[in-house]
């Protein structure tokens, strides 16, 4: 037995198990494996037949943060005693809660199928939430262990930052989301009251004794404007010569909700045209009411990610699901309020299968391995790390995906897990629009059968629906031997467009525009880092001998274009610094991220002193800029993350 010292490394793993000779084995074998890594973590061994666990100095790693993997033994024999159990709930619940914990299971003298039928029945609640949370594998050899264990702890730091990127983002995703839809509702109120309550269009009435605030009626018109803009431009692009084609159609929302738009859209950007506002202003106006709309829509994304996939919600088999559901499984209509205004070109395919299918493992091992060969990103769970929480995993993955593919046959259609991954998928497309439904049925799948009782509702109700050929439907495919190749070809990068509002056309010329655009900007924010530490100087030179280094450049006629530009360092410093923080695979990464976040709240410190020198039109464009360098930078970071980061080599 040993046990963590002062000066013991960082990480600690922790053998339980109920037998002493078990415990001793797995200690020796992984002390022996870990000898190879650098920085080998602390192994601590515990046999629950020979100690009193409450009074045993191991039980204190229940809170030591170190902790990062339990090898658990499990014997039939442990479920009887009380300590074991509590332990193996602990564990289970570790798992559940933090990205940087695994579990790894050893059964001994068990198989998983087994677990089932171990006594006592009192401990059966404890297995069962240990297969349902737990990544369990066909483990049967230490050896096996030892090798998953270091391949984790290799990269444990980088899971931690992955973890900590992925909670930052939604978060920050959701607050921003919710922070825009409160703007965009407050301007639309005062929109519609310059519409209506005030005499606009009386042709001996203007906004003139409201003079000095054209700029912002500009502002509020046409941020308020942007949803209703997007909703004309949707049902222009779908229904032709608006809006004769509209009133062809059958479906009355569209109708309506076209109507309003055709009136409330032009109103919105003819008001401040009638006021005569600022050309920059109406630009303005414009630019911030997409960014305020595209960030609310990045905060269902959030949302969906959030949703978890539970079998226990699974609607019972003669139940019914709920309107909104069924409403996804029919077809219909994109909602041009929800989905996103450009399409993806990369899919990320989502694959659900039962286990138990023999056909089913097949047909989802083919399609993932040809996806793979086409550089398509596609998950099934065999993707889900051992030991780890294969549930919060399955959540995260089927909330970022684009398609969803169910491998529906006998077995899926009546078991709870492909189940609630569907409806999961099916709540998603409610919030976003996403995923797109493909199911892949079995031929030996007839729908009209006398078994078709024992199916989940919501199986009877995708595979019954219709296959008209509207936007949004569900595409059920039988499968035969061509079917795997003409879904790739489908789906391959270069030819796959996912579904938008603007269309395909439109998107294609806004992408080349802005890929011209993001040249400079990239170029201009190669320079962030020193100009970042500059303003830091020149601040100080501020505060010590009061020199007006804003009233210097305004007398050159510089001020707006280096306050502008400082807006662009802004958005690349504060990109580069999260960029350094949780993609840098370099052991210098803290030093680079501490030299970028300094260097952008040295230019924001800057900003906000220039800021009193500086008009409404110039704030507000510094603004959007700092928005538009960070998304120009974001995608340049995520990419250049992949490889080798050379583009942070200057800072090291």
């Amino acid at each position: 037995m040993s046990f963590p010292s002062p000066k013991a490394p960082s990480q600690v793993t922790w053998v339980i198990s109920l037998t002493e000779s078990i415990a001793n084995r797995i200690y020796t074998e992984l002390s022996s494996a870990f000898k190879i890594l650098e920085r080998p973590p602390h192994v601590v061994s515990t046999s629950l037949a020979t100690v009193e666990l409450d009074n045993h100095p191991a039980n204190a790693l229940r809170d030591d943060p170190q902790l990062c993997a339990v090898v658990f033994a499990l014997e039939s024999q442990g479920f009887k005693d009380r300590s074991y159990v509590d332990l193996l709930e602990w564990c289970i619940a570790q798992v559940a809660t933090r990205d940087d914990f695994r579990l790894y299971v050893l059964l001994e003298g068990l198989t998983p199928e087994e677990l089932d039928n171990v006594k006592p029945e009192e401990s059966k609640e404890v297995r069962r939430r240990l297969i349902d949370t737990v990544q369990l594998t066909d483990i049967k050899e230490m050896n096996q262990i030892s090798r998953h264990l270091i391949a984790y702890i290799k990269r444990l730091d980088e899971t931690r930052k992955e973890a900590a990127w992925i909670r930052l983002r939604i978060a920050f995703s959701s607050m921003l989301g919710h922070i825009a839809m409160i703007v965009q509702i407050i301007c639309i109120v005062q929109a519609l009251i310059l519409i209506f309550w005030l005499p606009v269009w009386d042709p001996n009435a203007t906004l003139r004794q409201y003079v000095g605030y054209e700029g912002y009626v500009a502002l509020i018109c046409l941020i308020a404007c942007t949803p209703f803009g997007v909703i004309f431009i949707y049902l222009f692009s779908r229904y032709g010569i608006f809006p004769v084609g509209l009133w062809n159609s059958n479906d009355t929302v569209v109708k309506v909700l076209g109507s309003i738009s055709a009136i409330a859209a032009p109103h919105m950007i003819a008001v401040p045209i009638r006021i005569s506002s600022p050309c920059l202003f109406i630009l303005l106006g414009l630019v911030m009411g997409i960014i305020l709309d595209a960030a609310r829509r990045n905060s269902y994304k959030a949302i969906r990610e959030r949703q978890a996939v539970d079998p226990d919600t699974v609607i019972e088999r003669h139940g019914r699901l709920p309107s909104k559901l069924r409403k996804q499984v029919q077809s219909t209509y994109i909602n041009p309020l929800r989905c996103p205004l450009s399409p993806g070109k990369i899919p990320r395919v989502f694959i659900s299968y039962a286990r138990g299918s023999i056909w089913g493992k097949n047909t989802a091992k083919e399609l993932y391995e040809y996806l793979l060969k086409i550089n398509v990103r596609v998950f099934i769970d065999k993707d889900i790390p051992e030991g780890g929480a294969w549930r919060r995993s399955l959540n995260r993955y089927l909330g970022r995906s684009t398609i969803f593919i169910s491998l529906a046959d006998h077995l899926s259609v009546e078991r709870e897990w492909p189940g609630a991954e569907l409806e999961a998928a099916l709540e998603g497309r409610y919030l976003t629009e996403f995923p797109e439904l493909i199911v892949i049925k079995d031929p030996e799948l007839p729908f009209a059968s006398e078994d078709t009782w024992k199916w989940l509702p919501v199986f009877r109700e995708v595979l019954g629906s219709g296959t008209n050929n509207k936007e949004m439907r569900t595409k059920i495919i039988e499968f035969n031997e061509t079917i795997i190749k003409a879904i790739a070809f489908k789906l391959h990068p270069k030819s796959y467009r996912s579904i938008s509002v603007f269309p395909l056309g439109l998107t294609e010329y806004i992408l080349t525009f802005w890929n011209v655009m993001g040249i400079p900007l990239k170029l201009w924010g190669a320079m962030c880092a020193y100009g970042g530490h500059l303003a830091i100087f020149i601040v100080i030179l501020e505060i010590i001998w009061k020199i007006d280094s804003a009233g210097c450049l305004a007398r050159y006629s510089l001020f707006i274009p280096v306050f502008l530009g400082c807006a662009s360092w802004i958005g690349f410093t504060f990109r580069l610094a999260l960029a350094a923080r949780y993609h840098l695979r370099h052991h210098r990464a803290k030093g680079v991220m501490s030299a970028h976040r300094n260097a952008g709240i040295g230019l924001f410190l800057l900003l906000l002193m220039w800021g009193w020198h500086a008009d409404l039109l110039v704030i507000g464009w510094a603004l959007v800029i700092v928005i538009m360098s960070y998304v120009a930078a974001d995608e340049f970071c995520t990419e250049r993350s992949k490889k080798e980061p050379s583009f942070l080599r200057p800072m090291e």
